[in-house]
């Protein structure tokens, strides 16, 4: 009877001991050195660029009220230095950022703006048959 006693606080003391060290570990990597992922919804101009689209007339928007918007990954550590979400928007737009886009169209269920194209490949029309045969 004994025997069983100490063996269930042994199991009873391991997996107490195993529950705290994850709790710890965890508030560790999340509290402390921030490594947690955090999305931020940044302007964008639809005539420039490939944006993400709500239509806040027929759906509820956030308070930043922006109906095409870009999306952006930012880790829990960036985004504490930054002031204020557009100062997160100037990190994101660096070349060198520790940003990842989120691009519109990945998921089926974006609702992307239209594609911009570049004023550099205007459309070429087709040449009529009647100037062919000339």
């Amino acid at each position: 009877m004994k025997m069983k006693a100490i063996r269930g606080t042994i199991i009873n003391t391991l997996f107490l001991s195993g529950f705290f060290i994850v709790l710890f570990a965890s508030l560790y990597r999340y509290y402390y050195l921030k490594e947690f992922p955090a999305f931020i919804e940044v302007p964008c101009d639809p005539a420039t660029e490939l944006c993400f689209h709500r239509d806040c007339e027929v759906d509820e928007c956030p308070p930043n009220d922006f109906a095409d918007y870009r999306q952006f990954s930012i880790p829990g550590n960036v985004l504490v230095t930054c002031d204020d979400i557009d100062g997160c928007a100037e990190v994101c737009k660096k070349e060198d950022s520790v940003c990842e886009e989120t691009v519109c169209g990945d998921d089926p269920e974006d609702v992307c703006s239209e594609v911009p194209v570049p004023e550099s490949m205007s459309v070429i029309e087709p040449e009529s048959e009647s100037e062919t045969q000339e």
